[in-house]
C-alpha cells in the first residue's frame, strides 16, 4: 500500500484469514529492521478477527527491529509507541495505552510496513479510540483531565485487580489516587478524613456496595462507575452529569451484564463503559 492511502479496518474475507500466519512463514532469515527503536503495546479482546493474531504479529515486529509490551504499565518513555489491535477494545492494555497518549493504530500498518519493507505513515491506519452510545470516538491528545479532582478507588476484597489498574488511569490522567481500605467501618472512617477528602469514589458495577454508595453521599463525595472514567479518557472531558454516578438503587437492583474491561483473550476484569465497536 503506498503512503497516504487509508486501511481498511472492516472484517477481512475468508481469504486473509491465515494472513499474519503466511506472512510470518514467508519472512526472511535477515529481516529489514524497519521498525528499530519503535516500542508497540499488542492486544486482542473478545470478538477479535480470526485475522489478527497476537503471536504471529510480535514474531513480525521483533523480526523488523521493534519491541513488544503485552501492557502499559511498564512501558517507560512513550516516545515512538503504538497501541496495535483490530479495532477498539475493552481490555487492560487498551485502556492503559490510551491514558498514556500512546495512539492506537490498525495491525495492518505493520502489515503494510513488512509488505513494502518500509516504513509508512501510521496516520494513515489510526482506529478510534472507543465508542460512547454508538458515536465513534476519535483518538485526542491532551494531558491531565483529572486535574484537580482527587479520586478513590474502591477495591473489594474478591477484585484486587480493580484499585491497581484503576490507579494507573486516574494518575495518567493528572488524577490525584486515593487508596481506600478493604473493609467499610474503615471507609467510613477514611471518607472522613479531611486529608483524603475524595471528590468521586469509584465502585465496580453490580458489586452491591448500597452501603459504601450510601457513605459516600453522606460526605458529599460522588459515587461513580468505571463508565465515568472511560469517558473522561475517551472525550478528555468530565462528564458533570450523574449519568455515570452509582445509586443506592441501582445497587440493590440486579443490572444486566455489560461489557467490562478484560484482560488479553481472557475473562473480564475491572468493569468499564466502553462499547464495542460495530
Amino acid at each position: 500500500m503506498a503512503s497516504g492511502s487509508s486501511p481498511s479496518v472492516s472484517e477481512p474475507s475468508s481469504r486473509q484469514a491465515d494472513l499474519l500466519l503466511d506472512l510470518a512463514e514467508e519472512l526472511p532469515e535477515e529481516c529489514p529492521q524497519i521498525l528499530e527503536n519503535k516500542k508497540f503495546i499488542l492486544t486482542k479482546g473478545g470478538g477479535s478477527n480470526k485475522n489478527y493474531s497476537k503471536l504471529c504479529m510480535m514474531e513480525i515486529i521483533e523480526r523488523h527491529g521493534g519491541e513488544v509490551f503485552n501492557s502499559a504499565e511498564n512501558i517507560g518513555d512513550t516516545a515512538n509507541t503504538y497501541l496495535i489491535a483490530d479495532r477498539p477494545y475493552c481490555t487492560i492494555a487498551y485502556i492503559g495505552a490510551l491514558s498514556l497518549n500512546i495512539p492506537p493504530v490498525s495491525y495492518r500498518w505493520i502489515v503494510d510496513c513488512v509488505r513494502g519493507n518500509v516504513l509508512e505513515n501510521f496516520e494513515n491506519y489510526r482506529i478510534p479510540a472507543g465508542y460512547i452510545n454508538g458515536e465513534v470516538i476519535p483518538f485526542k491528545v491532551t494531558d491531565n483531565v483529572l486535574t484537580g479532582l482527587t479520586i478513590g478507588v474502591y477495591n473489594h476484597a474478591s477484585h484486587t485487580q480493580f484499585s491497581t489498574f484503576f490507579k494507573f488511569v486516574v494518575e495518567n490522567l493528572g488524577g490525584t489516587y486515593v487508596p481506600l481500605p478493604l473493609h467499610f467501618t474503615d471507609i467510613n472512617e477514611a471518607f472522613r478524613k479531611p486529608e483524603e477528602k475524595c471528590d468521586y469514589v469509584l465502585i465496580r458495577k453490580r458489586s452491591h456496595q448500597k452501603d459504601i454508595v450510601a457513605a459516600a453521599k453522606a460526605m458529599d463525595i460522588k459515587p461513580v462507575y468505571p463508565e465515568w472514567l472511560i469517558y473522561a479518557l475517551l472525550t478528555r472531558e468530565v462528564d458533570l452529569s450523574e449519568q455515570y454516578h452509582a445509586t443506592v438503587e441501582k445497587e440493590i437492583e440486579t443490572a444486566d451484564s455489560e461489557e467490562e474491561v478484560e484482560d488479553d483473550e481472557s475473562g473480564s476484569s475491572p468493569d468499564s463503559g466502553l462499547d464495542p465497536a460495530a
